[in-house]
């Protein structure tokens, strides 16, 4: 099971956690670990490359952790990001969880 939490932190940045595997299918194989990476990580790119915000990241095998300051911008990623997991946890809720 993959669990993504996207919380607000008491100085205003947002930190998303993702970890666990999601166990669809073979690693190499799971389109639904392979969504949420490319959703998650998409977000990060987007964050640094497109709007040059500072965002501090931690990984490893089946973990992605990343803080961000809230803003006008960085609130739209963030948002955008958590609509397209929202829709990944209602197609394959066995294997994904969410909590915001």
């Amino acid at each position: 099971m993959i669990f993504v939490k996207v919380k607000k932190s008491p100085d205003n940045k947002y930190i998303i956690t993702v970890f666990g595997h999601s166990g669809y299918a073979k690693s190499g194989k799971d389109i639904v670990c392979a969504a949420v990476s490319a959703i998650t990580q998409g977000a990060v790119v987007g964050l640094r490359k497109v709007l040059n915000e500072s965002v501090t990241v931690k990984t490893s095998d089946g973990y992605l952790s990343f803080e961000v300051d809230d803003n006008e911008k960085t609130r739209i990623i963030i948002l955008t990001m958590s609509e397209a997991i929202k829709d990944l946890v209602n197609q394959y809720p066995k294997h994904i969880k969410m909590e915001e």
